[in-house]
């Protein structure tokens, strides 16, 4: 067939006119291709292949460029036509060097298409095929790629489309199987364009499936991986199940490395009770499904297989009827707006838990709540629902297998009453003030879960919300600033709002919060140093004292000190200080009623002052040297006795090496009989210790450091980690090593008291050397180190000679 595309006569000439223009340029050397171009292919036509529906339409470009690429403009382009059509087209570049042409087929085939230049120097070839609708155009193939045991039979689809995408029926498919298995078969293609295929793989290996189609359509491939080392499992292995129930299980089959084998034939079979069997091929998960009911009450295996597996692979479901099922608790009280626990037991005829099995609640009466939960492995389920209206309900437990449900009453109530605790009570004003709320429902028995409302009106206001504990109590605390009066409402908030409603139980207290007042008094308004004086502080409001306060001292002036102490019952707080330095001292001290650490606004202070002064120089009578007593024990080196309780204490504790010799006579201080020694003050007690001769020790550490609380080692310290240390959390302090294991061999707490410092190098003031000490209470601790033969030891600092010449000037 010829048909020929007639176009207006001018764009004919003037196409023929540029034909012969570019003809002309062409013979006169205007243009031509560069000589490195020669053979160049600088005309192509697009594209190179094409289908086409018959009485459909096609196009193509051609494309003209210079051997460097420049494009060609206004250039004559002839496309031939031969095959189904029998034409010759004209068309021009355009500016992109690109000429296009447009035909149309009304007969099945193949054409060939030249375009080429009016001088025919340069040329491109295409072809197209005109197919009717409904011929084979494509062919596909799935799986693409498979693994399977061998001895299985997979099976493949093919599908063939027309060049629309429409399934072609009716058409051959030849499949042919290449590799380590050989097989082959035609299938045609049915209403939906599918040819199904199939073939046993005997041999391990890899295989290449071809499906293909006449007329040159490209034929599609998949490939087979034959594999043999298959493992089964299933999944759940056991189960308890009640009679009349549909199970599912599931068996997943893998390679000897783990992975899926999918469309691999699993055969399952049901013995014991109940009878049964199917099969299913794997999913692209490994996995095959099989569900079946169990009739009858009693044991059943489920065997899963597949071919080539060495094992198969089992289950066991125990069928059940006839189980009982008890609910916990059976009655029960709760509060409105709380949630109650519901806790059933399922057990088999042999009393044994049942695991596995859904059991459903359905709650009727006041308040409707339903679910269902599962058992677990010791049968129980529990189910929880919160009870929103006042009344009875009743709770149905029900299973699968069990014959009669079983069934709790829940009572749900609201509060009763609410008592609060003090109903009146006087504090001082910014003093932390706790009360406690009981709710207990309509029975008198306590409720847990409740929430109290409290809200404070008056001189003060404040408010919370507090749930009470198993005890259905309500704890809430306020600290009122002001001074007056203040009412304490503590409420349960039925609805929620935040008020105290009509029916919703209430209960008051009243509050007064009086201005407190702070005042100090000193054991001296003139002190000697090296000598301790007392502070004591009186906290009262106007309703009397005020007892369990903490009292903040602070010491600045000559002998810098801080301390704290709780008022007792008269509302007494005492602080007691020694001043090393004479000058004037400044104490302050507030009371810290809210116990937050720090003076706030209506916490009360009071300031008093103590002047230090050093001690004349007189002398001390029971310093002088004195002749032995009868009865005593002398020491000629410092012309002292020693006799009585303090010679019986000084032997029995220590003697020589842990006190040193006497450096008086017995003599009165500050209203006890004391005597002072080279490391020591004794002092006599009557009646206070009889054991060790109602002898105390002088705290002669406290007073040789007052005023160095500011210095690094005698700050708080943490504890210490390292093995031998102890830590002493009333001073703050660790005891460690060598100077631990001296106090702990002489006496300890009673002979030296809490340590005051930690370890650190210091200056003796009688040899002028420096030692590693540690200052406790009646102690100082010196490490003197190793000297020739002789190993480091530890010993006692001369604190009573020390304190001895500060205070009397007498010098030994």
């Amino acid at each position: 067939m010829v048909r020929r595309h007639w176009r207006p006569l001018v764009a004919r000439l003037a196409a023929r006119c540029s034909a012969l223009l570019l003809i002309v340029l062409l013979a006169l050397g205007a243009w031509s291709a560069p000589a490195s171009a020669a053979g160049s292919n600088l005309l192509t036509l697009s594209p190179s292949s094409q289908h086409a529906l018959v009485n459909g339409s096609v196009q193509v470009t051609a494309t003209l460029q210079t051997g460097t690429g420049t494009l060609v403009s206004g250039a004559l382009i002839q496309l031939s036509i031969s095959g189904t059509v029998h034409d010759t087209l004209f068309e021009t570049t355009n500016d992109q060097g690109q000429a296009t042409f447009r035909y149309t087929s009304d007969s099945a085939g193949m054409d060939t298409l030249v375009a080429a230049t009016a001088s025919a120097q340069f040329s491109a070839t295409a072809t197209v095929t005109w197919q009717i609708a409904g011929q084979p155009s494509a062919i596909t193939l799935t799986p693409a790629t498979l693994t399977a045991p061998v001895g299985s039979a997979p099976a493949f689809t093919a599908t063939v489309v027309d060049s629309s995408g429409a399934p072609v029926p009716n058409v051959a498919v030849s499949f042919m199987v290449s590799g380590v298995n050989s097989a082959g078969a035609t299938r045609f293609t049915d209403g939906n364009g599918h040819a199904a295929f199939a073939y046993t793989g005997t041999q391990l290996g890899q295989d290449t499936l071809t499906a293909a189609v006449a007329g040159g359509i490209t034929p599609a491939r998949a490939t087979i991986t034959w594999s043999n080392a298959l493992r089964i499992a299933i999944n759940p292995d056991t189960l308890t199940a009640a009679t009349g129930t549909a199970q599912t299980l599931v068996a997943t089959v893998v390679d000897a490395t783990g992975s899926p084998i999918s469309l691999a034939t699993v055969s399952f079979t049901v013995t014991g009770a109940n009878s049964a069997s199917g099969s299913q091929v794997t999913d692209g998960k490994g996995q095959a499904s099989f569900t079946y009911t169990g009739r009858n009450a009693g044991s059943d295996s489920v065997t899963a297989t597949t071919p080539a597996a060495p094992a198969a692979a089992t289950a066991t479901i125990d069928w059940i009827t006839n189980a009982a099922i008890s609910l916990s608790p059976s009655n029960a009280a709760a509060a409105v707006g709380s949630a109650q626990v519901v806790t059933a037991t399922v057990v088999d005829l042999d009393g044994d838990p049942v695991a596995g099995l859904r059991v459903s609640f359905n709650v009727s009466g006041a308040n409707a709540a339903s679910g269902a939960v599962t058992t677990d492995s010791d049968g129980r389920a529990r189910f929880s629902y919160t009870g929103t209206h006042v009344g009875s309900d009743t709770l149905n437990a029900t299973a699968p297998g069990v014959g009669r449900p079983a069934t709790a009453t829940i009572l749900w109530s609201v509060a009763e009453s609410v008592g609060i605790s003090p109903e009146t009570v006087t504090v001082a004003a910014g003093a932390p003030q706790a009360f406690s709320a009981t709710v207990v429902d309509i029975h008198g028995d306590p409720m847990a879960g409740v929430v109290v409302t409290f809200t404070v009106a008056g001189a003060n206001s404040a408010g919370g919300a507090v749930a009470t504990d198993s005890n259905g109590v309500a704890t809430f605390s306020y600290s009122g600033s002001a001074s007056g009066s203040d009412s304490v409402t503590a409420f349960v908030d039925l609805n929620g709002n935040g008020r105290a409603d009509s029916g919703e139980p209430s209960t008051k207290a009243a509050v007064t919060r009086a201005s407190a007042t702070l005042t100090l008094a000193a054991s001296g308004a003139r002190a000697v140093t090296g000598t301790a004086i007392q502070i004591t502080a009186t906290l009262s409001t106007g309703g009397g004292s005020l007892a369990g306060k903490t009292v903040v001292f602070t010491v600045s002036g000559a002998n810098p000190d801080n301390a704290s102490a709780t008022t007792t019952d008269g509302g007494q707080a005492r602080f007691s200080y020694s001043g090393a330095i004479a000058g004037t001292d400044t104490i302050t001290a507030y009371a810290d009623l809210n116990g937050n650490g720090s003076q706030d606004t209506g916490e009360p202070a009071a300031t008093i002052s103590v002047s230090w002064s050093a001690p004349t120089a007189p002398s001390l009578p029971a310093a002088e040297r004195a002749a032995p007593k009868a009865g005593c024990t002398y020491f000629a080196v410092t012309g002292h006795n020693l006799c009585g309780g303090f010679a019986a204490y000084w032997s029995t504790f220590g003697g020589l090496a842990v006190y040193g010799y006497p450096l008086t006579e017995e003599f009165q201080q500050n209203g006890f009989t004391v005597q002072y020694f080279e490391r020591a003050r004794f002092e006599w007690h009557p009646g206070e210790w009889p054991a060790r001769y109602d002898v105390e020790l002088g705290l002669l550490g406290n007073s040789v450091t007052a005023g160095r609380s500011s210095e690094a080692p005698f700050q708080p310290a943490a504890a210490k980690r390292d093995a031998g240390c102890s830590y002493f959390a009333a001073t703050q302090h660790n005891l460690c090593g060598d100077f631990g294991a001296y106090w702990q061999q002489n006496g300890g707490l009673a002979v030296f008291g809490f340590p005051l410092s930690e370890e650190f190098q210091e200056k003796n003031p009688d040899t002028g050397e420096v030692y590693t000490v540690q200052y406790f209470e009646r102690a100082r601790f010196e490490w003197h180190p190793a000297q020739g033969t002789q190993p480091g030891y530890v010993e006692l600092g001369r604190l009573g000679a020390q304190l001895l010449d500060a205070t009397y000037g007498t010098n030994f």
